[in-house]
């Protein structure tokens, strides 16, 4: 549950967060109280120790004692005095054995140490006691206090933080799940907007009012990635319904005529000419499996592009030669000026060229020019192919290098007509090659322009 929630995983790392942090500083409070205890005790049993060594520069060791009894008894100290040979004084009901550990260490160091005798816990300092004037009359001496009382704090104390601490983590579990929860309500109510878009309705959107920066940008991200799968479906229901127009037709053909042929007895020139027919029609198939299947490969990037150098005003040149007698027919003069230098697959460039110069002589006026400009410039090279014909309306203009798509929605079919794949196909060959096709048309002139920038023209 916690690896797939969001909230829970959030929640649990800041009540983690949290418990650490509490714990840190409950671990702090008790080291300070601790050493603040052990301080005041330390200052007590110092104070007494220099109260005894002056005592016992003044007065006699039973006097000493006398006064040693007095002391303890209100303080809640105990004491023991012992000399190199033998114990001279020890408080009743206490073992020293513990707080003579290391005596001459603790001597030496003046440090105060924690002992424990028969569950009384406590504190004690060992000392010297020196009279002056009296060779080598020392006393070694351990004083100690008893500090039950501050353990006992300390042991209270310590069950008051660790219940605090429990307490506190569990509230921040609590309060840390209704934030996460909260904060996340925008991107709870974007899961819920985007469940109910599907195949069917692409038109819903993203919320992007009301909402953090950071989900209100993947909001903005989705709704773009939406738009273009939009735009996509689209265009691809529009291409089965195209491409199932564009099939039915010589299929339809082609059924009609062998049907009728076989209706009835023919003559042997009746079959030729229904066959001729026919053979007519699968040519009209196969170039669209073939402009299909071209298509295919340039939208995978599978176009496998030979390029060399190659003159541009002679390719131009030699499709003004191909097309000749067709531009005769309609009395169209062809015209080409400039002259550029490209490195480019021939056979695709030459196709691009033929699909545009073609689309050009069949919409152009008869008795009118088409002018073929190249332009070297210092960064790009431009090719520009001009007709005088129909201006194509705006509204179609946006759409004339989709697939199937023809200004004519008729989609009659003339002798020279396409199925409108050639702009699709020239558009993908000048991708290919990272130029650009554009298009503009206005007062009775149509001008395809193509675009190569230099610095991508790599042979390669």
């Amino acid at each position: 549950m916690l690896k797939h929630s969001l909230t829970l995983r959030i929640s649990f790392f800041f009540s983690l967060a949290i418990i650490i942090v509490l714990t840190g500083i409950a671990f702090l409070i008790n080291n300070a109280i601790e050493d603040h205890f052990v301080e005041q005790d330390k200052l007590v049993l110092e104070d007494k120790i220099s109260t005894l060594k002056e005592l016992y520069n003044e007065t006699a060791e039973d006097n000493l004692f006398s006064i040693i009894d007095s002391m303890q008894r209100h303080a809640g100290l105990v004491i023991l005095i012992k000399n190199e040979m033998q114990t001279l004084y020890s408080s009743e009901g206490v073992n020293f054995v513990q707080s003579n550990l290391g005596l001459k260490i603790n001597i030496q160091n003046k440090q105060a140490t924690t002992w424990e005798d028969g569950g009384n816990h406590y504190l004690s300092v060992n000392f010297i006691l020196e009279k002056s004037g009296e060779f080598n009359r020392m006393l070694i001496g351990t004083l100690a206090i008893n500090i039950n009382h501050h353990q006992q704090f300390l042991g209270v104390f310590n069950n008051i933080l660790i219940k605090f601490t429990i307490f506190a983590g569990v509230v921040s579990a609590l309060l840390g799940w209704l934030i996460t929860r909260q904060g996340l309500l925008p991107l709870i109510r974007l899961s819920e907007q985007a469940s109910i878009i599907s195949m069917k309705d692409l038109s819903r959107r993203m919320p992007t009012k009301q909402l953090p920066i950071e989900i209100q940008s993947l909001s903005y991200t989705l709704n773009n990635m939406l738009e273009r799968l939009e735009v996509a479906i689209e265009r691809l229901s529009n291409f089965s319904s195209d491409i199932a127009h564009e099939l039915r037709s010589p299929v339809n053909n082609l059924m009609t005529q062998t049907q009728v042929c076989l209706s009835k007895n023919r003559t042997s020139k009746e079959y030729v000419d229904i066959l001729a027919s026919n053979s007519e029609e699968y040519e009209r198939l196969s170039r669209m499996i073939t402009d299909m299947l071209f298509l295919a490969k340039s939208d995978n990037h599978h176009l496998m592009l030979t390029k060399k150098e190659l003159k541009i005003e002679q390719e131009v040149q030699d499709l003004f030669d191909f097309y000749e007698a067709l531009a005769e027919d309609k009395n169209i003069t062809l015209v080409i000026s400039g002259s550029a230098k490209i490195i480019a697959d021939q056979l695709m460039l030459r196709r691009a060229f033929s699909n545009i110069l073609s689309n050009a002589i069949r919409h152009s006026y008869e008795n009118s020019k088409i002018h073929v400009s190249i332009f070297d410039l210092p960064n790009s090279i431009s090719i520009d192919f001009e007709n005088q014909g129909n201006t194509i309306d705006k509204k179609d203009l946006i759409h004339l290098f989709e697939r199937f798509y023809r200004v004519d929605k008729s989609r009659t079919h003339g002798k020279h007509e396409g199925v409108g794949l050639g702009l699709a196909i020239t558009r993908s060959i000048i991708d290919a090659h990272n130029a650009t096709l554009s298009v503009c048309s206005e007062n009775k002139l149509t001008t395809f322009s193509i675009k190569f920038i230099k610095d991508k023209l790599i042979l390669k």
